[in-house]
């Protein structure tokens, strides 16, 4: 028996909690605790996948990325700690009707946000890190169930850019 806790998001590096045998039974010990991350967002694009997997759909201009204060991408950041309900991204291992999301989007069956499960996350931290230009970089800690590229999209949809 074998198991692990965690993601297999391709574009994620970090650690990944592999169990087997008897220690598959800690695995919900393991993936109910908090995980921090920390992750460089793209303002001024948008991609049905929230991430690089697709072709940008939305491209805002450079010049307009720039327009926007530190101080405010700090505020909107920041704007996100505590409990609040989250938008699943479509492309998710979650199911909706038996089904995987993210088989209906790969064969280009999209979903609006309105049609999307919602879940209940909390953030405990959320710290902007830096930024240079139109790249941001910040720390999360979450609990289980939160999509940091869910939380890039909504961070970059608050301040009127895209992420």
């Amino acid at each position: 028996k074998a198991g692990y806790v965690g993601t297999l998001d391709p574009f994620a590096s970090g650690l990944l909690i592999v169990t087997v045998n008897k220690a598959t039974k800690l695995q919900d010990m393991f993936s109910g605790q908090y995980k921090s991350y920390e992750a460089t967002l793209q303002l001024g694009s948008t991609t049905p996948s929230m991430d690089c997997e697709t072709e940008p759909t939305e491209i805002t201009s450079e010049f307009e990325i720039e327009k926007i204060s530190t101080a405010s991408v700090q505020k909107v950041v920041e704007s996100f700690l505590g409990e609040q309900e989250q938008i699943v991204p479509q492309f998710s291992a979650v199911r909706m009707n038996g089904k995987r999301l993210y088989r209906g989007a790969h064969s280009g069956h999209l979903l609006g946000d309105e049609e999307l499960p919602k879940r209940k996350i909390n953030i405990s931290s959320i710290n902007m890190k830096g930024r240079d230009a139109k790249f941001v970089k910040v720390r999360v800690t979450a609990s289980k169930g939160t999509y940091i590229r869910r939380l890039a999209h909504d961070i970059g949809q608050r301040l009127g850019c895209g992420a």
